[in-house]
């Protein structure tokens, strides 16, 4: 009897041991998967974050803006002027003595060179086989000037397009420079008026000594009448102002 109870008991703690055994490897599988699975799951690839500036489409270079044309200063229109009257021609003691020629004088007769934009070659012409009807608007000119860039652009519109058809001629004369050079500033200029030259400065010696840009205004005779040795918007309200002196305007 004691025999089987003392059995019993080894056999109770036995099974009491292998409990505990089962539990506690239960507990360390638990935390092994735990740990397998949060190893697992740190060692997952972690998503890649691109930046956000490689994303960013670089910013295109703007364009610089465009010059502003020059835009010239509108004149008023003759029926918006009062009647003309001839401008009186003031300069100084220094201009006055550089002008070889005076209002009230005649023009020189000077010969000019005409050159074919198709060949290049050059003839010589009289100056007042240009001369217009009723009136001529003589401008010696050279493309150094700023002052001669400015009224070749003019020129065209203030005096050529508002009297060209009433018989006021204009022509241009360019001193001192090669034909090609003129030809630039003109294209450049637009302007549409008939062009000469005198690559020598030989018909400008005759009339002036010096100082660019001259406008002479003639009358119908060839007698000066108005003339400016400068440009200005002065010198461009003036000439117009004798124009319509000589037209009777």
């Amino acid at each position: 009897m004691r025999h089987r109870t003392i059995v019993r008991a080894y056999l109770a703690l036995g099974l009491a041991g292998w409990l505990m055994l089962l539990v506690g490897c239960g507990d360390d599988q638990s935390s092994d998967g735990a740990t397998a699975g949060q190893t697992v799951a740190n060692k997952s690839p972690a998503t890649k974050q691109t930046p956000t500036a490689l994303l960013e489409k670089p910013p295109k270079d703007k364009p610089p803006p465009k010059p502003k044309e020059k835009v010239a200063i509108p004149l008023p229109e003759d029926e918006d002027l009062p009647p003309a009257v001839m401008p009186k021609v003031v300069m100084s003691a220094e201009h006055a003595k550089a002008c070889l020629v005076k209002v009230g004088q005649a023009m020189p007769e000077i010969s000019l060179t005409t050159v074919s934009l198709t060949t290049g070659a050059g003839t010589q012409q009289p100056l007042s086989a240009l001369y217009g009807k009723k009136a001529t608007v003589v401008f010696f000119w050279d493309s150094t000037s700023i002052y001669s860039q400015q009224e070749l652009r003019d020129l065209d519109r203030d005096v050529l397009r508002r009297y060209g058809s009433r018989g006021v001629a204009v022509v241009g004369v360019n001193v001192g420079q090669s034909s090609e050079e003129a030809q630039r500033a003109i294209s450049a200029a637009g302007a549409k008026f008939p062009q000469r030259f005198d690559p020598h400065g030989t018909a400008l010696a005759k009339i002036a000594t010096k100082r660019l840009p001259r406008t002479y205004l003639l009358d119908a005779k060839g007698n000066i009448v108005w003339l400016d040795n400068e440009y200005s918007t002065f010198t461009r309200r003036e000439l117009r102002m004798a124009v319509r002196a000589v037209l009777g305007q």
